[in-house]
C-alpha cells in the first residue's frame, strides 16, 4: 500500500518542472533525511543550510542578485538558535520580494497553540518530526503546485494588464488621429471646434479672456498652380511646424482650420497678448523666405492674420469669437495682405 502511494506521488510530481527548495534545521540528520528525500525524488534542488539565520542572509544578499536562485519553497524548523523559524517566516512573509514563496514549518511539538502562531505568521503548512517520507513529499507537492498556480496567476494578470496597456495606446492613438489633420499633423477642425466650446466655457465661469487668430496663406491658389499640389501640401506642413514652433503655453491649440486656413486658441489671453502672438507668426513665417513665384519672381510666401479676445458673456457663443477674428482677417486680406489686424481695427460698419 505504502509503496502504491508512493509511485503515485512520484508520478504526480514528474510533471512539476526543477525547482529550488531553501531548507533551515539545526539538526544535520534532518537536514540530510529531506534534502536526500526530495532530491531522490528529483523533485527539487534544496540548499541546505543549519540555521535560519543562515539561510536569511544568504536569501537576501546572494538570492536578491541571483534570481534564478530564489527558491519556490522554504521549509523552516520552528525552534533554531538565534532566528527562530517563527521569526523567520514573519520577515519573510513582510518582504515584498519573498511574501509569496510558500513556507513549511517542520515542528516535533503537536502543539496546537504551535501551529496557530505558524499559521499567523504566514505559514502554508507544517511538517511534524519524525519525517515520514510520503507525508514530507505529498506536504512538498501540495506547496508547489500551489506556487506554480500561484506564479501561472501572477503572469496571467501581468499579461492582461500588459495587453491592457497596448489596447489603452491604442485607443489613445486612435483617438490622437482622429483629431488630428492628416497632413500637417495639427488639430483638426473637429478638435478645434470641441476645444474652442471648452475654453470658451471655461473663459466664461473663470472671467478671463479668450484669444483666437485665424491666419490664410496668401494666394494659396497660384502657390498651387506654380508648384503643384505636392509642393503645396509641403507649404502647408511648412507652415504647421511655424505655428508649433510659435506657440509654447501647452494650453495653446493649432488646428488647420480648412484648406488653407488654419486657428490658433489662446486662453487666458487679452487682446495685447493674442496680437503678440500673431506678430510671432508673422515674423517667423516671412523669415522662412519661402520662394512664391506664383505672385512675382522675387515674391515669399506671407500670410494674413486676423486677431481677436473676448471675455465671454452669459448670453454669448463662441461662434462670436470666430466671427471677429475672421473680420479682422477678412480686413487684412483686403488690406493687401501679409499682415496682422486685431478686431478692434476693423471699422465698424
Amino acid at each position: 500500500m505504502e509503496k502504491t502511494a508512493q509511485t503515485e506521488i512520484h508520478r504526480e510530481t514528474a510533471q512539476i518542472p526543477p525547482v529550488n527548495i531553501l531548507l533551515a534545521d539545526d539538526s544535520p540528520e534532518i537536514l540530510l533525511t529531506i534534502q536526500s528525500l526530495l532530491e531522490k525524488e528529483k523533485l527539487a534542488r534544496v540548499l541546505s543550510f543549519p540555521s535560519a539565520t543562515e539561510s536569511w542572509e544568504w536569501l537576501n544578499e546572494r538570492g536578491n542578485a541571483m534570481p534564478l536562485l530564489v527558491p519556490d519553497l522554504i521549509i523552516l524548523d520552528l525552534n533554531m538558535p538565534g532566528l527562530s523559524g517563527l521569526e523567520a517566516c514573519r520577515i519573510l512573509k513582510s518582504d515584498p520580494r519573498f511574501k509569496d514563496i510558500p513556507v513549511i514549518i517542520v515542528t516535533a511539538s503537536p502543539d496546537i497553540k504551535n501551529l496557530e502562531e505558524a499559521f499567523s505568521a504566514g505559514a502554508s503548512d507544517f511538517i511534524f518530526k519524525p519525517i515520514h517520507h510520503i507525508e514530507l513529499l505529498t506536504r512538498v507537492r501540495s506547496a508547489l503546485l500551489l506556487k506554480s498556480e500561484t506564479d501561472a496567476r501572477k503572469a496571467r494578470e501581468r499579461e492582461l494588464l500588459a495587453v491592457k496597456a497596448e489596447l489603452e495606446l491604442a485607443n489613445q492613438e486612435l483617438a490622437d488621429q482622429a483629431s488630428r489633420d492628416g497632413l500637417t499633423g495639427l488639430a483638426n477642425r473637429r478638435q478645434f471646434d470641441k476645444r474652442l466650446y471648452e475654453e470658451w466655457h471655461r473663459a466664461r465661469r473663470e472671467f478671463q479672456p479668450l484669444g483666437l487668430l485665424m491666419l490664410d496663406i496668401d494666394h494659396f491658389k497660384r502657390y498651387n498652380d506654380t508648384y503643384g499640389h505636392l509642393i503645396g501640401d509641403h507649404c502647408l506642413q511648412q507652415v504647421a511646424r511655424a505655428l508649433k514652433g510659435t506657440i509654447s503655453r501647452a494650453t495653446d491649440l493649432a488646428a488647420r482650420y480648412g484648406g488653407e486656413e488654419f486657428g490658433i486658441i489662446l486662453p487666458n489671453t487679452p487682446l495685447k497678448g493674442t496680437m503678440v502672438v500673431g506678430q510671432r507668426i508673422l515674423s517667423h513665417i516671412r523669415m522662412m523666405g519661402m520662394p512664391h513665384q506664383g505672385i512675382s519672381a522675387t515674391a515669399i510666401l506671407t500670410v494674413s492674420i486676423g486677431a481677436a479676445s473676448i471675455i465671454p458673456s452669459v448670453s454669448g457663443k463662441q461662434d462670436q469669437l470666430i466671427k471677429a477674428a475672421d473680420t479682422a482677417l477678412y480686413h487684412a486680406k483686403n488690406s493687401g495682405r501679409n499682415m496682422l489686424v486685431s478686431a478692434d481695427q476693423v471699422p465698424q460698419s
